[in-house]
């Protein structure tokens, strides 16, 4: 988001985001509204959504929902840019809590998820820690959005921490042509390669020692890494000696699913 000359805030398609603002302040003020999801909150140019704040007494509860399931530290940061923002908003947090999907459940197909959600992280003492450091993390990066060149840092395993880049595809593009395979190209590159790799160097997939190359992954063969390996050393293809008796086993017309297919995160399929 950003801020034009008339205080109105844009999305990146250029729709004035002012009216979500207000209507947040509205329903904070309003007697007959007690839950408020995606609520909009600005304060020192920088705008927040807070997943759902529900009233309690003569305060609120910040509630922050993530896909995973369990306390990631990264998240207090995450939630403490949130909860900052809306106090200086005027806003009386009186708890704050991670909330997430109970892998343990099942759906029976009768219209129950009172078990689906767990809301008992209370971090709320964390993140009050932490909001003492928002204010300048707002200040350095405030900057940072206005510089029009990239910062001139090679890339490495800071580009995958938290969480992998979405950029990473503008910053490869500027690294030098070559015409070898890098060990990147692996799924699931184990701890140990890539250590090894930085290490020593090494880009090159031919080059990685052979006795590194292992796999672990559940579902897939233990040396298939060093398959991929010996295919770029070779020049052939392989293919796997099973696979030919396991097709016959289906008959035509074959269907393909990828298995995220049906993974919603709230089901609506029986079991």
């Amino acid at each position: 988001k950003y801020k034009d000359g008339y205080g109105k805030f844009k999305d990146f398609t250029g729709h004035f985001d002012s009216n979500k603002v207000e209507g947040t302040k509205e329903a904070i003020s309003s007697n007959d509204i007690n839950v408020i999801f995606e609520g909009a909150f600005i304060y020192l140019d920088t705008l927040i959504r807070a997943d759902v704040l529900i009233r309690r007494g003569n305060g609120w509860e910040l509630l922050e929902a993530k896909s995973s399931t369990k306390l990631k530290s990264e998240y207090i940061e995450d939630i403490a840019i949130q909860s900052f923002i809306v106090k200086k908003c005027g806003v009386n947090l009186i708890s704050i809590k991670l909330i997430h999907i109970n892998k343990d459940f099942t759906y029976e197909g009768d219209g129950n998820y009172n078990e689906l959600i767990n809301d008992t992280n209370d971090i709320t003492s964390e993140v009050i820690l932490k909001e003492k450091e928002i204010s300048n993390y707002i200040n350095i990066l405030i900057p940072l959005a206005n510089k029009k060149e990239s910062p001139n840092i090679p890339m490495g395993e800071h580009c995958e921490k938290p969480h992998k880049c979405d950029y990473q595809s503008r910053c490869e593009v500027l690294e030098p042509k070559t015409n070898i395979t890098s060990y990147k190209i692996l799924p699931w590159v184990s701890k140990k390669v890539k250590e090894y790799c930085l290490k020593n160097k090494i880009i090159d997939l031919q080059k990685v020692p052979t006795y590194l190359l292992d796999s672990n992954r559940e579902g897939y063969a233990h040396d298939y890494h060093k398959i991929i390996q010996n295919v770029h050393k070779t020049n052939k293809p392989w293919f796997n000696p099973g696979l030919k008796s396991s097709l016959k086993e289906f008959n035509f017309p074959f269907y393909f699913m990828d298995f995220e297919y049906v993974n919603q995160g709230v089901p609506i399929i029986k079991g």
